[in-house]
């Protein structure tokens, strides 16, 4: 029987920082892999993160698009200079990664 080390990652994003949570997943993903972690997952909205304004705005703030321009000016597009540091100790540790 094979084994597999695997992680599920909680990890909170930086606000409005798309650069700040791409290195503290790449950290994440550097300190899972020298631990023996083969294999994780991270949140799905982690980047840039959830767009927690749905639940906190008005139906009139909600409509004026103002947070979701922000939340979509935080996004990452794969393959993308943004998601290109994520890929080295992804590699280092001979995990994949789509």
């Amino acid at each position: 029987m094979t084994i597999v080390k695997a992680a599920a990652v909680q990890i909170s994003p930086s606000l409005y920082s798309r650069e700040e949570t791409v290195d503290k997943v790449v950290t994440k993903i550097a300190d899972l892999g020298d631990k023996g972690v083969q294999f994780a997952t991270f949140p799905e909205t982690v980047v840039p993160y959830y767009p927690y304004f749905s639940f906190v705005q008005s139906a009139y703030d909600l409509r004026t698009g103002k947070e979701h321009l922000r939340l979509l000016d935080q996004s990452v597009t794969i393959p993308s200079d943004t998601h290109a540091p994520s890929l080295k100790p992804v590699s280092e540790r001979g995990w994949s990664f789509p």
